[in-house]
């Protein structure tokens, strides 16, 4: 019978990817538009992470449009900031409180769908933010978010000092490619479509990770190399 090796926090971050978004005045709405809308998009359809669903995106953006043209000099722009989103029909109160991660145990069930910091599974944090008054004054700002993880859920082996395990039988490395194999792809692909889109607006997609040998630009290794969701789905497993 499997036994799902609850990953602990580590002390060390295993990544921190940021995503970096020059704007202007003349462009910050639709830039914003975009971005917010391809890690909600693709969050919803690889599963990681649930905010709003697909059908209520587009009433999401036209709150959020009309919140911009009221903006003050003192006010600050900043990615998904759901306080302008004044839309009754979408009720947010921000992503440390309603969004959902989810990650899956190794027969395939949800074991982990509420934000938390305690869990540190993965959690999103704020970057940088321009007050509206600076951004007409300038010609090129700067918005920033990041994504992060101090759990090694997403390696294909992992040390069993760091793990908390429901069974009392550990090696000194344990096989973790079942659990991977669910969760990591997922990732992958998400971070990808995110990548994809921040360069194509002039941005910037960069990695900070204390496991170089695992971790790269382009995600999480697993034996070696990047998987994504699509190659499972092709193949069911393709290790």
């Amino acid at each position: 019978m499997k036994t799902n090796k609850w990953i602990a926090t580590l002390n060390t971050e295993v990544f921190d990817y940021d995503l970096m978004i020059p704007i202007t005045k003349d462009d910050f709405i639709e830039k914003i538009n975009i971005i917010e809308t391809t890690i909600l998009k693709y969050g919803n359809k690889f599963n990681i992470l649930k905010v709003i669903p697909d059908f209520l995106l587009n009433r999401y953006k036209q709150s959020k449009f009309n919140a911009y043209k009221r903006l003050k000099k003192s006010d600050f722009i900043f990615l998904f900031d759901f306080g302008l989103c004044t839309d009754e029909k979408i009720k947010i109160k921000g992503l440390e409180e309603e969004s959902n991660f989810y990650m899956y145990s190794e027969e395939g069930e949800i074991v982990l769908k509420s934000f938390n910091h305690t869990e540190n599974i993965i959690f999103y944090n704020y970057g940088d933010a321009v007050t509206y008054e600076k951004l007409q004054q300038n010609d090129v700002n700067e918005i920033s978010i990041g994504f992060n993880s101090y759990s090694n859920i997403w390696f294909d082996e992992v040390d069993s000092e760091n793990i908390i395990a429901y069974s009392e039988n550990k090696e000194e490395n344990e096989d973790n490619i079942e659990l991977a194999l669910l969760n990591t792809p997922r990732l992958n692909s998400f971070f990808r479509e995110i990548k994809q889109v921040t360069e194509k607006l002039g941005g910037k997609w960069s990695l900070e990770t204390n496991y170089p040998d695992k971790v790269t630009e382009d995600g999480i290794l697993i034996d070696g190399r990047i998987i994504y969701q699509e190659d499972i789905d092709k193949s069911n497993r393709v290790i």
